[in-house]
């Protein structure tokens, strides 16, 4: 089973970003209107499992695809690669920023963004202040490391290689132990 992975049309190059290969055809862009509302990219096995012959140009529920992107792994190497499709939604729908710095400099990097933040919206000023406590927070995300974490995780990278690639180190150190 495959996934619809929604994009807000500010991060439109987060292919590049991640490296993801284009394919065919063409990336999101904001020169087109239609890619805000109409537009969708798939992976080389989405395109496999719908049996697409010549998808550039084809209408589904979601959109229409003007892109295919080279199949990539997005999960843990155990899982086969499945079905992705892109789609952009409107900022209203919901927001994220990908932040890439080098990681030498990481305490300088998330003091800024830490900064920025605070500064941004007053209810996350305090939010990085580990004696700072909010019960709102607590409640509704469990911890107040839980919410730190929702809005800023400089390990987050670490983090994502640690839950997808933790088997696979362990059972490569079971192998060559």
């Amino acid at each position: 089973m495959g996934f619809v992975s929604k994009l807000p049309l500010g991060v439109i190059k987060l292919f590049d970003f991640y490296e993801i290969k284009i394919k065919e055809d063409r990336n999101f862009s904001e020169i087109y209107a239609t890619d805000a509302k109409e537009a969708v990219i798939l992976n080389e096995t989405a395109v496999k499992v719908l049996e697409l012959e010549n998808p550039i140009g084809k209408k589904t529920n979601l959109g229409t695809i003007i892109g295919i992107v080279k199949d990539f792994n997005f999960e843990t190497l155990q899982n086969s690669i499945r079905p992705i499709i892109f789609k952009v939604y409107k900022e209203e729908e919901g927001n994220s920023i990908i932040i890439s710095y080098d990681s030498n400099k990481k305490d300088k990097a998330t003091l800024i963004v830490k900064t920025l933040l605070g500064n941004q919206n007053e209810g996350l000023a305090n939010i990085f202040d580990p004696t700072y406590s909010d019960l709102e927070m607590i409640n509704f995300m469990g911890s107040m490391e839980n919410a730190r974490k929702r809005y800023f995780d400089p390990d987050y990278l670490e983090t994502v290689k640690d839950t997808f690639y933790g088997k696979e180190k362990t059972f490569q150190k079971t192998i060559f132990y």
